[in-house]
């Protein structure tokens, strides 16, 4: 691919300031917000306050919108002086629309009862990937059979396949998946009177495109036999007209039809990936007919004997102008005894006449081969009358065994083709070691040095048969072989309407076992790289394209670093061998004008002179290095500097300012290839704790620039302002951190920061603090229920807490914006809690009000007040409401264990229960509390109540079920928690109370009986 103009995204950036006045925060020297504005595709504009770097939030991974590219989604972080300031961004560009098709036919013969083709398609972009969009286009399943017949469905839409349809087996998933999907097209049934051949298409349909069509296989047509119009009634149009019987089919008979096409038999495709245990064999079904010899047929006694040990029975349906008949399972086979028409006695006319014929339906029975019969195993399969019955004419059939129509006509036993299933093809692509389909394969061997490996994936598809698993992933077992068909030089070197190819040993240096290398030896890339695939009797053809770097360059932002002379003149001990202090270059690595700096570990020549740390180069002793990308890397991919100390230089200004983590930061996807990027930096410190971290730029006497720090000594005067040293053990390492203090006045502060490297002091700066604290306008308190209870009252034994959490907030006001915004002051030593009633109700410790125990207050208030500065007092209050159990009642209602209509019915004595002799009524205890905030609403508590009875021979209590013994009076008590008790007479009468007003019968109806 051509590449863009050349960007800054992954270089190092310094910190600049436009004015050295010290001291003031005024907007000479203090950013308010650092402002960038990002795209992949153009030079970052960074305004004078700032530059920024901004990189990928994973070193290791590579740009979007460029050809190192090998996704379309990925998180972007930025950093300042490699310091992380906010939380990545996600980065999503749209996924190419597909341009074309590759698919694979799973049907390769059709039948009459069988009639759907399928395939399974996968589009690709323009470089032959799978990873498409998912949108904008679909595919056409198209069928062209002999005599200008036509016939097209539409595909289902792509899925993005992890291994199954959806995952199945425990296949990796690794990576993006790609893209997907299932056609099917039922071929018409009137294609199929004599047989033939019919080809198989998919075209690709896209927005604003011409279609795309392959061509990917032909399908055999069976012609059916005459009988089979029989069959495809089934049950729902009884005595199906026929010219003639059959032959071999007596006119006074029973007999059987079985499908014509093959039956799955559960097992998967062997191989390929396709690792899954046997599964559940397809289904299929025998119908049975009854050959009248002119007689309305009244009643049937028949069996289907089959192979028990082979197939099992599903179930049965019976013809509609029959009663459901009688089931009975055996070892060869399951026998049906029907009672007669479902007209019964009363039948018409018509109803007789369905009932009469050569070939009337009576039943059709569901088997399925057991998992994994084998294919050659005969099915033993024939129908067997005991008795069809005519009542006017008696027996039709009488103990008769009947024949079997199948594909090839009537036979003694009738059997069904058993086939497992097998792979129909499959689909391949290139892929990085993850699975994650590529597009463009960059060769990084010029960076790293290292040769760059990718892999090809490719998915089995079975054929049809098969009932379970229709993908699987080919695993990597050494079996598939790869060939190059031909490589296509880029576009720039070939024009926009030729194709010159080039040597495919000049794009891949491996590819014969499907693993593909690019190393150093390849120097040349390719618009697309056609390959072919091939596993044993299978194969697949794909493509992709090659990205190798025409331009590798090393850059140094400067190629001569001169000896540093320190505030008081000395020449420190630094670096290697006790070397000296110079200045430090940034470097960064460009290829094809992208910037691939995080892909690259640098080295020197002379790492006494000059060596590489951190994205920069530093000087240490005279003398003269080469920066290499690595060892094998040609002269003109490296770059030269020198060190010397002939033009010592000082620092002329140290300018360190503070910027607050936690950027406002988004990224936004504009179009193919190209993302936009806006993020906003704070240098002001706008709240109490608020963090900010400090960096610096130093400019020496020669005009050169170069970040200082994190070696700092810092100061300040201001109690407004904590400081925190760099913490040495993070990665990136943190830098100097300042800290709003807790009751901070707001205003201008500073810091006193002193730069020393080496153990000497370089250069001496002031950093001013912004102090813009918003001003404190209001108080919220809230808690955190509306209701508490004492702790020794049974209330509390209701849910409502004995304590009460309280939550402080203070709402602020940004002066220069006028936004509002809050804290949560919860816990704050400045904050000051008091109750109301003060005494003798409750108590409040660590913000939280508790109940005392035998508190006798009706509500109690908690007031919170703190005083901040810039603002007034402020005062904040919430009351909550302190409930106690004021009453309880006990009275009783039915017994709802029998019937839950019961609960309804009020109870004030129990009876005797008609025509039950010794047995009384049963009834429920229910006690409600009355809480003394609420009076009027009860609180049914009958469930974690005890309840005693005074007489056990009256009235026996079993939990709240009050169960009558005999006649008498029994006094029923009920206890709950520690202090509330209420009690009720019940009395039991030796009289029917309640008399039967009707009986239920319940039952259930099985096959057979009840």
């Amino acid at each position: 691919p051509r590449p863009p103009p050349a960007v800054t995204v992954g270089s190092s950036a310094v910190l600049r300031t436009n004015s050295p006045t010290e001291g003031a925060c005024s907007a000479e020297t203090l950013t308010t917000g650092l402002h960038l504005v990002t795209a992949a595709a153009s030079t970052p504009s960074t305004p004078s306050a700032a530059s920024l770097l901004l990189q990928r939030a994973n070193d290791s991974a590579l740009w979007l919108g460029s050809p190192l590219a090998l996704s379309f989604a990925s998180p972007v972080a930025l950093s300042l002086h490699g310091v992380p300031m906010a939380h990545p961004a996600s980065a999503q560009l749209p996924a190419p629309p597909p341009v074309s098709v590759s698919a694979v036919l799973q049907t390769m013969e059709v039948w009459a009862d069988r009639r759907t083709v399928s395939a399974v398609w996968m589009p690709r972009d323009e470089w032959g990937s799978p990873a498409v969009s998912e949108h904008g286009y679909h595919a056409v399943l198209a069928v062209r059979g002999e005599g200008g017949r036509y016939a097209q469905a539409e595909c289902g839409p792509p899925w993005q396949d992890t291994g199954g349809e959806p995952a199945k087996g425990g296949h990796d998933t690794g990576g993006e998946p790609p893209r997907v999907g299932v056609c099917a097209l039922e071929v018409p049934s009137d294609w199929f009177g004599s047989g033939g051949a019919a080809t198989a298409s998919v075209r690709l349909e896209s927005d604003g495109s011409l279609p795309w069509e392959v061509t990917i296989g032909n399908v055999r047509l069976h012609s059916p036999p005459g009988w089979f119009p029989l069959r495809q009634a089934g049950l729902a149009d009884p005595n199906r007209p026929l010219s003639s019987l059959p032959p071999g089919i007596p006119p006074a008979s029973v007999f059987a039809t079985l499908p014509l096409s093959p039956v799955w038999n559960g097992v998967p495709p062997s191989g390929h990936g396709f690792d899954s245990p046997p599964a559940s064999a397809e289904p299929f079904s025998a119908l049975l007919y009854g050959a009248t010899g002119g007689q309305p047929l009244h009643s049937w006694r028949v069996k289907l004997h089959f192979d028990t040990h082979l197939f099992t029975w599903e179930g049965a349906d019976v013809a509609p102008a029959f009663k459901p008949p009688v089931v009975t399972q055996s070892v060869d086979g399951v026998s049906f005894a029907s009672a007669g028409l479902a007209c019964g006695t009363a039948c018409s006319p018509a109803q007789l006449l369905s009932a009469t014929g050569a070939a009337v339906p009576i039943l059709s029975v569901r088997l399925r081969p057991r998992s994994g019969v084998d294919a050659s195993s005969r099915l033993r399969l024939f129908p067997f009358a005991f008795e069809l019955r005519s009542y006017g004419g008696g027996y039709i059939v009488d103990r008769q065994r009947g024949p079997v129509l199948g594909a090839q006509g009537a036979a003694d036993e009738g059997s069904v083709a058993l086939r497992p299933a097998a792979v129909a093809g499959v689909l391949a692509y290139a892929a990085l070691n993850d699975g994650t389909p590529a597009r463009v394969l960059p060769n990084t061997a010029r960076l790293t040095g290292k040769p760059a490996n990718y892999t090809v994936r490719a998915l089995a598809v079975s054929d049809d048969t098969g009932g379970g698993q229709r993908l699987a992933r080919v695993p990597a077992d050494g079996a598939s072989r790869c060939r190059v068909l031909r490589a296509i030089a880029p576009q720039e070197e070939s024009g926009m309407a030729a194709e010159s190819e080039v040597a495919a040993e000049a794009v891949l240096g491996a590819w014969a076992d499907c693993l593909l290398s690019l190393g150093l030896a390849q120097r040349r890339g390719a618009r697309r790289v056609q390959m072919r695939m091939e596993r044993q009797a299978l194969h697949a053809e794909f493509s992709f394209g090659v990205w190798a770097p025409a331009r590798v360059e090393v850059r140094l932002s400067d190629h001569t670093l001169d000896r540093v002379i320190p505030v008081g003149g000395e020449h420190p001990c630094c670096g290697p061998a006790c070397g000296g202090l110079f200045q430090s270059a940034g470097v960064s690595a460009v290829a094809d004008g992208w910037d691939v700096t995080p892909l690259v570990t640098f080295s020197s020549s002379a790492p006494h002179v000059a060596s590489v740390d951190g994205g920069r180069v530093r000087g240490y002793s005279v003398g003269a290095a080469t920066i290499r990308l690595h060892a094998a890397a040609p002269e003109e991919e490296t770059a030269s500097l020198s060190v010397t100390d002939a033009s010592p230089v000082h620092a002329v200004a140290l300018l360190p300012r503070l910027v607050a983590p936690g950027a406002e930061w988004a990224v936004e996807s504009t179009s193919k290839g190209s993302w936009h990027g806006e993020a906003r930096l704070e240098t002001s410190l706008r709240a109490e704790g608020a963090e900010a971290v400090l960096f610096g730029s130093v400019r020496w006497s020669d005009g050169a620039e170069e970040p200082a720090g994190p070696a700092f000594a810092v100061a300040t005067a201001s109690p407004d302002l904590e400081l925190f040293p760099p913490n040495g053990t993070a990665l990136p390492p943190t830098g100097w951190r300042v800290r709003v203090a807790v009751g901070a006045s707001g205003g201008c502060a500073s810091l006193d920061v002193n730069w020393t490297r080496c153990g000497a002091l370089v250069a001496r700066g002031v950093a001013p603090v912004a102090l813009a604290l918003p001003t404190p306008v209001g108080a919220t308190l809230r808690l955190d229920s509306g209701r508490v209870a004492p702790p020794d009252d049974d209330a509390s034994l209701l849910g409502l807490p004995a304590a009460l959490a309280v939550r402080v907030t203070v709402s602020y006001r940004d002066e220069a914006t006028g936004v509002l915004s809050s804290r949560d002051f919860t816990g704050d030593s400045r904050v000051s809690l008091t109750l109301h009633p003060p005494q003798g109700c409750a108590r409040v410790q660590a913000g939280e009000v508790t109940v005392l125990p035998g508190a006798r207050c009706v509500n109690l208030t908690v007031t919170a007040s703190l005083h901040l500065p810039g603002g007034p007092p402020l005062l904040a209050s919430a009351t909550a409401s302190v409930a106690r159990v004021g009453a309880s009642t006990l009275d009783f209602v039915g017994d709802a264990s029998t019937d839950s209509a019961n609960a309804r019915v009020h109870v004030v004595g129990l009876g005797r229960v008609q025509c039950a002799a010794g047995a009384w009524h049963a009834a429920a205890a229910r006690l409600r509390l009355f809480l003394d905030d609420a009076p009027s609403v009860p609180v049914d508590v009958s469930t974690r109540a005890s309840f005693f009875s005074s007489d056990h021979n009256v009235v026996r209590a079993a939990g709240r079920r009050l169960a009558g013994v005999g006649p008498g009076a029994a006094v029923i008590e009920a206890r709950f928690g520690h202090t509330t008790r209420a009690s009720a007479p019940l009395s039991v009468s030796d009289e029917v109370r309640d008399v039967v007003t009707a009986v239920e019968w319940r039952g259930a109806w099985v096959l057979g009986g009840w």
